[in-house]
């Protein structure tokens, strides 16, 4: 691209690639940062720099800014500018496509996971028991069928497990009707008719992302999937949808335990803004103590040791009254007591 001056070929390459390396594989890796995971760190460095050399010739100041920080700092006797280093050069022993295609697999089920979250009203932080998937294809459920992979998607969506399903009808029923902005100005007197027609149809050939070709008053019309709208009749506390053939069903029901794991996050979400306030470090312990009713220090209690873990808390403790420079808070609802300090 670059020799053929389209430089905007590369610089759109290089934002798909930041986008997903930052918010993804960076996101994904944090607690391996946290550990001091040495081959985490390695691949990070490696990354960055390779990308620097990379994109020298689109942003020289700024790579060559980054370029003298992270190399030339450690070693005196790399080239004196990133200007001077050799271009990468594709090594194609290195590229799995069949990780990439898995990982395309992951991103897109856990953003259609948590847009059902977003259409259900329930908030992240609460976690929900399960996922309902039919996947769109046989390399789809392959992923779902992988432990490690299916994590992924649980832990982003913050959701207990998921159950792989064959048939959504088993849940819910589907109906078509025909999307009338899209389809109206090419389907003119015959839009009532299709939209009788689609109420009938199959509507597995539409889950599945085809096109569905529908014989209307002698007119042959072949709609596509954006042309029709999908709605879904079922039980209250599923939350469904479809996107690029993959059907999902969120189960929204909360039990008690569930509900005490949603109090035990805002919690854990509370006191980590209290981390931010006092400026401590990443690393930093801390002893918390604090003051709740009896409903939200049980879910304390409950997930004691998950809290502890995530806030790097070595003490995490109840006490009957406000602890001295304690901040008040509201968690579900109520007013709690809680004190910070850096051990």
């Amino acid at each position: 691209a670059f020799l053929n001056y389209e430089h905007f070929r590369v610089i759109e390459a290089f934002q798909e690639f930041d986008e997903q390396f930052s918010n993804w594989y960076l996101r994904r890796s944090r607690r391996r940062f946290w550990r001091s995971d040495a081959e985490a760190y390695q691949t990070l460095y490696t990354v960055l720099t390779t990308v620097t050399r990379l994109m020298a010739p689109a942003l020289p100041f700024l790579t060559e800014e980054i370029y003298q920080n992270l190399v030339r700092s450690v070693d005196p006797a790399a080239p004196e500018s990133v200007h001077l280093t050799a271009y990468p050069q594709v090594d194609a022993a290195l590229i799995d496509e069949d990780l990439e295609r898995s990982i395309d697999a992951v991103i897109r089920m856990k953003n259609l996971a948590l847009n059902l979250r977003t259409h259900s009203k329930v908030k992240i932080r609460q976690p929900l028991d399960t996922l309902y998937v039919r996947p769109r294809d046989a390399a789809d459920r392959k992923v779902l069928e992988n432990a490690g992979y299916t994590a992924q998607v649980l832990e982003e969506a913050n959701i207990k497990r998921v159950a792989l399903i064959e048939d959504e009808n088993t849940l819910v029923a589907v109906r078509l009707k025909p999307d009338a902005k899209k389809l109206g100005p090419r389907a003119g007197k015959y839009l009532k008719a299709i939209g009788a027609a689609l109420a009938q149809a199959d509507a597995a050939v539409v889950l599945e992302g085809g096109v569905l070709t529908l014989e209307v008053e002698g007119q042959s019309f072949e709609l596509a999937p954006e042309e029709i709208v999908v709605s879904y009749e079922g039980p209250a506390n599923l939350t469904c949808g479809l996107e690029q053939g993959t059907f999902m069903a969120l189960d929204t029901t909360l039990t008690p335990e569930l509900e005490q794991e949603g109090l035990a996050r805002d919690f854990n979400r509370l006191v980590q803004d209290q981390r931010k306030a006092l400026g401590l470090e990443i690393s930093d312990r801390i002893a918390v103590l604090y003051d709740a009713p009896a409903r939200i220090a049980d879910a304390i209690a409950a997930h004691h040791q998950y809290l502890c873990n995530e806030l790097l808390a070595e003490r995490l403790e109840a006490i009957a009254a406000p602890p001295d420079g304690s901040a008040r808070l509201a968690l579900g609802g109520e007013e709690i007591f809680v004190a910070v300090t850096r051990i």
